[in-house]
């Protein structure tokens, strides 16, 4: 996972358990912009927009465990 995917996932999992709905979008238009500029990858911007849509459904849990799914994946990869 590219590091910027990383603090996406930091951003969303903190939001999902502020549950902080006004933000949403404000992360999912940096994550378009991430993955226009190449900072992020197609698979990881449709992981990351995955979570920010259960956001908006009010899937809070489930996008919190998600995203940190998302960052437990990147750690596995580093061992």
């Amino acid at each position: 996972m590219s590091p910027a995917a990383h603090e996406y996932a930091q951003a969303l999992y903190t939001l999902s358990n502020r549950q902080s709905a006004d933000r949403i979008d404000e992360v999912a238009a940096k994550i378009t912009a991430a993955a226009s500029a190449g900072e992020v990858t197609s698979r990881e911007a449709d992981w990351l927009n995955d979570i920010c849509d259960q956001c908006r459904n009010g899937d809070w849990a489930d996008a919190q465990q998600a995203a940190r799914s998302m960052m437990e994946d990147q750690i596995g990869r580093r061992s």
